[in-house]
């Protein structure tokens, strides 16, 4: 029997993405849902995950690993308890392992034809720096988010979230070495056999 699969994830940019990775690496035995926001909406998700856990569905949940992985592995592991979430599997963007979120990770992935564009916002960034030091103003620096917007303006992918095309191969590597963690663990998930705890 194929079980599928439910994985959380933030918003709907993260749902998009995941969805044409899925396509790309051919797994198909997964729902995707939508928790609307990071771990402080795991309460009000949890109804909704453990009514998919009761069909007998296997639960997975990404969520960005943010400034400190330790400190959000802990916050995980007191909701989970907290809260009685069974869930199976837990990633954090962008690769398990280190500090960041989606959109660290779309820089990552970002066609290296395109690669002239990430020199010219460290070249934009430090012109900031520099005007902010000779000036009487503070300038705010673009952060990882407006990075990726800039990209996708300047490719023609978007830029707003709900018109990016994760699948264009143009624009986006869906192939790269960096996404290697995140296929090891949709395929994890993707063999889980069906939970011996449902109701």
């Amino acid at each position: 029997m194929t079980v599928t699969c439910a994985v959380f994830v933030e918003g709907d940019n993260d749902k998009s993405f995941l969805d044409a990775f899925l396509n790309r690496i051919g797994l198909s035995n997964f729902q995707l849902e939508v928790i609307g926001g990071g771990i402080s909406k795991l309460p009000a998700a949890q109804p909704r995950i453990q009514r998919i856990r009761n069909a007998g569905n296997r639960i997975a949940i990404i969520l960005d690993a943010d400034t400190d992985i330790a400190d959000r592995r802990l916050e995980i592991r007191e909701e989970e308890g907290r809260l009685d979430i069974p869930v199976d599997r837990w990633f954090l963007m962008p690769d398990d392992e280190n500090p960041g979120c989606l959109e660290n990770l779309l820089e990552q992935i970002a066609n290296p034809r395109h690669a002239i564009l990430h020199d010219c916002f460290s070249r934009y960034e430090a012109c900031l720096e520099t005007a902010g030091r000779d000036s009487q103003y503070e300038y705010r620096l673009p952060d990882i988010k407006d990075r990726i917007y800039a990209y996708c303006a300047a490719v023609g992918n978007g830029p707003k979230e709900d018109e990016r095309d994760y699948a264009n191969a143009d624009h986006w590597d869906l192939d790269a070495r960096a996404l290697n963690p995140l296929k090891e663990f949709l395929r994890e998930c993707a063999a889980m056999a069906p939970p011996n705890d449902t109701v």
